[in-house]
């Protein structure tokens, strides 16, 4: 429990204080330990925060281009169903698909 705990803080510092995504990310892994877990936590706040637009161009182009195939030197290839070719198209149905009640932070 104790490792959430710092996970959490760290996450909901950095959007206190207003961290871009990039500044909050490039801090939370600079810091070590469980660094991709508190990065993966700091990442969905913050992006959930600031919006697809806030993550840098440079980091999502190259997850929405990975074909990590063995024909193409992958290390460790994975099948084509796990390959991100639909990614966005997810994200935007399930956005689409959420009825407006369900909108986080709603105010009536």
């Amino acid at each position: 429990m104790g490792w959430v705990r710092i996970a959490l803080q760290n996450a909901f510092c950095h959007l206190q204080r207003g961290a871009t995504v990039e500044d909050g990310l490039a801090a939370t892994v600079g810091k070590g330990g469980d660094a991709d877990t508190n990065a993966a936590i700091a990442g969905a706040l913050l992006g959930a925060a600031d919006g697809l637009g806030a993550i840098p161009p440079r980091w999502v182009m190259p997850v929405q281009a990975c074909r990590p195939h063995k024909a193409l030197g992958a290390l460790r290839p994975r099948p084509m169903t796990y390959w991100p070719d639909d990614l966005a198209a997810i994200a935007e149905a399930l956005m689409v698909a959420r009825p407006a009640s369900e909108t986080p932070f709603a105010t009536a």
